[in-house]
């Protein structure tokens, strides 16, 4: 019998990095601006939230929504989005920031008829150790947007 693939190398696994945090209450209230879904500003100064899994290899700083990576590497990253209006359809968009600049800009429609409307976006990204990744929600007509409790950010490094 022949075994295909089989050898007697050694493999070595790359080091795991992951996290996963849920928010558990809306934004302190709605904002007309750019906000930084995770940070705790934005939630009167103490962001309640579900780590999802015991974090490795990512830091989450509640301070300013940081997520820093320890170990470079391409990591996929998932945000899912709960966002509400004061009763009227609005555009805006989900941007993610690596180390302080935006890198993907995905424009949605929060509507009246689907309230909270939900999205959840996810995007590939080679990092390198200490950059960090950050969620922000820009208001692009002007008016009051809420980020609603069940927000979630997943990441893992894939390579």
């Amino acid at each position: 019998m022949t075994t295909l693939g089989a050898t007697n190398s050694t493999t070595d696994y790359p080091t795991a990095a992951y996290i996963s945090i849920t928010t558990d209450e809306a934004t302190a209230a709605g904002t007309a601006a750019i906000f930084d879904v995770f940070d705790e500003d934005n939630y009167g100064g103490t962001l309640s939230r579900t780590d999802n899994v015991t974090a490795s290899g990512i830091t989450f700083t509640p301070a300013d929504g940081r997520f820093t990576v320890n170990v470079t590497g391409i990591y996929e990253i998932t945000f899912t989005a709960f966002l509400s209006t004061n009763g009227i359809t609005l555009d805006c968009n989900i941007i993610f920031g690596d180390s302080g600049a935006a890198f993907f800009t995905h424009p949605m429609a929060i509507h009246t008829a689907i309230m909270p409307t939900m999205r959840t976006i996810t995007v590939i990204r080679s990092l390198t150790a200490n950059d960090y990744i950050n969620c922000f929600i820009d208001n692009v007509e002007a008016d009051a947007i809420t980020a609603n409790a069940g927000c979630t950010l997943s990441m893992h490094k894939i390579n």
